[in-house]
């Protein structure tokens, strides 16, 4: 300020000299000061309203305020999720019981949980090279029958890795999941591959919990610690994260800013199915499918994620992403995220020849899979495409030369999903 209006004096005192043709001193100099230290406030006034006219200069809250109505900065949002409790079965976990982790993130229950008995048999699929581990896979992608001697013989619930009693001993499992599969590996004990194996755990299911404070540090990965905050009886200290994020922090002035010039740069409709669908995965990595339908004011989005399921704090995410670039007149309200029904499918079919050669069998499994690998929301395949692909199939030299597939043809069904789920070929 001082600088400035030393500029202004010099340049008023030239003026003053130039029509006076005397130089400002004594009263006159106290004039020439004063007006150049009014005219350095006017111009710093001058400036500031200039700068704040513009979302691209306005500080924060002029660009709030010039934003106003069309796009709104993301407001701050706490973490919630899911965790699994262990320890005596039929304990009970009040509502409202605060848990903590590791970094000082505090998160409380919002329902009452009770510790239920596990108990589940599931196959092992093959022994580590070291000998030291059992590996059990399990895909949750898809459905399995208990009456199958070739799959798991009952389903297990939510796991996450602990501790647990297999076959009456002693020991811990440890579970990755990875876009529906579950890898589970516990101490081997002399168990063998292909062996069966009861597994009990006293757990909770999934119990929905959400952070005491907004922001990002509240979200927290599958697997990772937690601690009551009390002692609980017949509930362990330790439990475990199952799901646990869409904490943020609010949204950053220059990202913000950044993000209104790009909307606003962007002339095309920003609500037509492509945009809701490009805009839902493209912030959403978990989200594999997205479909979109419409009509009479409403607006249905049916999605999946790698899982082929859809949690409740994703439909949550989802629907305040598109509550960003929806049209000023579509009422929130109006915006409905579903799980479509996913309907599994099994194909069998007779009298193949030849049938002996397991690895032509295979095959056909791995082109039908390949077959299923596509969009089918409210979609069929043909019988006479599933015929084609099993009659197409080879391995080395040896084709498929004949068999009977003698299922009816599938029907469209509403908000459907269609899902390859086995493949089977018998004599």
């Amino acid at each position: 300020m001082i600088e400035k209006i030393n500029e202004l004096y010099k340049k008023n005192a030239t003026h003053f000299e130039f029509i006076t043709g005397y130089a400002p001193i004594g009263a006159s100099k106290s004039i020439v000061a004063g007006i150049s230290s009014q005219q350095a406030e006017n111009d710093l006034k001058l400036e500031y309203i200039n700068k704040n006219r513009f979302v691209q200069t306005a500080n924060k809250d002029y660009l709030f305020l010039l934003t106003d109505g069309i796009l709104e900065p993301k407001p701050a949002k706490t973490a919630v999720g899911e965790v699994i409790f262990y320890g005596v079965e039929g304990a009970v976990i009040p509502e409202g019981t605060e848990i903590q982790a590791e970094d000082g993130s505090i998160y409380t229950t919002l329902v009452e949980a009770v510790i239920q008995k596990n108990d589940f048999n599931l196959r092992v699929t093959k022994i580590s090279e070291d000998g030291a581990n059992a590996i059990i896979e399990y895909d949750t992608n898809i459905e399995h029958d208990p009456n199958d001697e070739n799959t798991i013989l009952s389903p297990p619930p939510p796991l996450a890795s602990c501790d647990a009693d297999i076959e009456a001993l002693d020991n811990k499992i440890s579970v990755v999941k990875e876009k529906g599969v579950l890898l589970i590996t516990l101490e081997n004990k002399d168990f063998l591959g292909g062996q069966n194996v009861q597994i009990v755990i006293n757990q909770t299911t999934p119990t929905p919990v959400e952070a005491v404070e907004t922001g990002s540090a509240g979200n927290k990965s599958f697997n990772d610690n937690l601690k009551t905050s009390l002692i609980l009886e017949g509930v362990n200290e330790d439990l475990k994260v199952y799901t646990l994020g869409g904490g943020d922090e609010f949204e950053d002035t220059e990202v913000f800013r950044t993000r209104y010039l790009h909307y606003m740069a962007n002339t095309r409709a920003p609500f037509n199915d492509n945009d809701i669908i490009f805009h839902i995965k493209e912030n959403h990595q978990n989200i594999k499918n997205v479909w979109v339908k419409g009509g009479g004011g409403v607006v249905n989005i049916y999605a999946l994620n790698h899982d082929n399921d859809l949690t409740a704090n994703e439909m949550v995410a989802i629907k305040e992403s598109v509550i960003e670039i929806k049209e000023a007149s579509l009422s929130p309200d109006n915006i409905h995220i579903h799980k479509p029904i996913l309907k599994y499918k099994d194909i069998s079919i007779n009298n193949l020849i030849p049938l002996e050669y397991p690895d032509l069998i295979n095959e056909m499994r791995k082109n039908l899979i390949s077959l299923y690998n596509r969009d089918l929301f409210e979609k069929i395949i043909p019988k006479h495409e599933i015929e084609l692909t099993i009659f197409q199939s080879y391995f080395n030299d040896v084709k498929v030369e004949s068999f009977d597939y003698n299922a009816l043809q599938d029907e469209v069904e509403e908000n459907t999903v269609l899902l390859f789920n086995s493949f089977e070929a018998q004599v």
